[in-house]
């Protein structure tokens, strides 16, 4: 399959969103899906977006016991035994999964999780699942699931049928928050078919609890006779990475790259940051014991030591004279040490840090989450922007 995912948020979809200067963010992706048994070659290409720190190439495959990722910007390269959760390569939205939404395996206990083809096909597909009697409604017949939890709120799944389709082609599969009563309404379009089995050519989704729109346009779809075991590895990225990390024996198994060479060098340059050793919990404590007695805020700051973005990130907050200001005046700041998994309690409470490293929070001085914030939006080109950083400071100060 190839097909093309365009994403605008905080606008309406449509050519015009494009070029409004009001949209926020947009970006438009080249998606490739090979699959065939558990073996699947996954690629994606970024055609334009509004931001330049985007990924425009990575690939990732997978040949029924090694899987492999690669990013092409850093020619960097991750390999291990067994087939992850995800990878940058492959979509959520990706049309051969897209009937079968509903069954996904992302959750709270698993943010990583993919539903797969692979997931598709498999004969513990709906295993123990049972639909429930549905209720006509706008010709559709709507089915109503349990889904899993997400962000700490129940979710519940509905799923549109055309009741006079002997097929399982679904018109509509709309996922509901009930918590923030936030939805994202999936509508599958023109369905096609492949060796019998159907889905849709087109999808068309809006999720109001990020204020995103989006669709995915399949361009090309094809049975193949016959596919060489080298498609499901990455032989000639493998080639050229300049860093490689073997995932299964966490260690980096080649380290060439100029960039990897300066920010290691920058890292050691640093004192650290982070206490190691530090229980999360308790500095999370004083820090809104301190919040409290202030009327401040808390501002949350994950991050290791061998992270060279967590160190650009903190001598930014230190060195902006104006920024520095506006943290002393309204937030007590703590520094989260998430190294090989320390602190996960707090990272479950305030983060996640789905963005990556550094991800940074805020609470009230009531231990409240009211945000967690990807820091690359934060930033114009490679430097953060001392104009954004105050706009997000002020918008989550307490209310004086």
């Amino acid at each position: 399959l190839e097909w093309l995912d365009t994403l605008w948020m905080k606008n309406s979809p449509g050519p015009q969103a494009v070029k409004d200067s009001k949209t926020e963010f947009c970006r438009i992706c080249r998606y490739s899906y090979i699959v065939s048994g558990p073996k699947y070659h996954a690629s994606c290409r970024l055609v334009s977006a509004t931001r330049t720190n985007l990924v425009a190439e990575s690939e990732s495959a997978f040949d029924g016991s090694l899987f492999s990722s690669y990013e092409g910007n850093p020619r960097y390269m991750v390999i291990r035994q067994g087939n992850p959760h995800s990878s940058g390569a492959e979509s959520s939205q990706n049309p051969l999964v897209a009937p079968f939404m509903f069954l996904t395996k992302r959750s709270d206990s698993c943010l990583q999780c993919m539903l797969r083809f692979t997931d598709i096909t498999s004969d513990a597909v709906g295993a123990g699942l049972t639909l429930p009697p549905g209720e006509i409604s706008d010709g559709l017949l709507q089915i109503s699931i349990p889904g899993p939890l997400l962000a700490q709120q129940q979710t519940v799944w509905t799923i549109g049928i055309d009741d006079a389709n002997r097929a399982f082609t679904p018109k509509a599969i709309t996922m509901i928050f009930l918590g923030n009563k936030g939805q994202m309404v999936n509508r599958l379009l023109n369905y096609t078919n492949l060796g019998g089995y159907q889905f849709p050519s087109r999808i068309e989704w809006t999720d109001s609890t990020l204020v995103a729109t989006g669709t995915v346009q399949l361009i090309s779809a094809r049975l193949l006779e016959q596919v060489s075991d080298s498609v499901f590895r990455l032989d000639d990225e493998l080639a050229s990475a300049e860093t490689i990390w073997d995932a299964t024996q966490k260690k980096f198994i080649k380290q060439d790259s100029p960039r990897y060479l300066q920010m290691k060098a920058f890292v050691r340059s640093q004192p650290k940051i982070y206490d190691e050793s530090a229980d999360g919990a308790k500095l999370m404590a004083d820090a809104l014991d301190r919040a409290n007695q202030e009327g401040k805020h808390v501002l949350i700051e994950f991050g290791a030591n061998w992270c060279s973005g967590c160190h650009t990130l903190r001598l930014f907050l230190e060195a902006n004279r104006n920024v520095a200001a506006e943290l002393r005046k309204n937030y007590v700041v703590v520094m989260i040490d998430v190294n090989k998994g320390h602190n996960q309690d707090i990272v479950e409470k305030y983060g996640p840090t789905l963005f990556g490293l550094p991800t940074i929070a805020v609470s009230d001085m009531k231990g409240r989450k009211l945000t967690t914030q990807n820091v690359e939006e934060l930033a114009a080109g490679d430097e953060y922007s001392p104009d954004k950083v105050m706009v997000f400071l002020k918008k989550w100060s307490p209310q004086k």
